[in-house]
């Protein structure tokens, strides 16, 4: 009987084990999804900034030359 009971012990660590990787591998790969959403938001959130900026400085460039054009008009009338 001892010799069983030491055999069952051994079947629950090894069972505990078992499930203690499989809990740690999941909670693993939650964080790693998580991380990934994560980095995918940044990338969008900067994607949107730079759009931002360049379509800023693009209207930066446009807004003197319609200036001048109408400057020039108002001249020649």
């Amino acid at each position: 009987t001892h010799q069983r009971q030491y055999i069952y012990s051994s079947f629950y660590i090894v069972e505990l084990s078992v499930v203690t990787l499989f809990i740690s591998g999941f909670i693993a790969m939650l964080k790693f999804v998580a991380d990934w959403f994560d980095l995918v938001a940044h990338k969008k959130e900067v994607e949107t900034e730079r759009l931002t900026a360049e379509l800023n400085f693009l209207k930066a460039q446009i807004n003197p030359h319609f200036l001048f054009n109408t400057l020039n008009n108002l001249y020649y009338l």
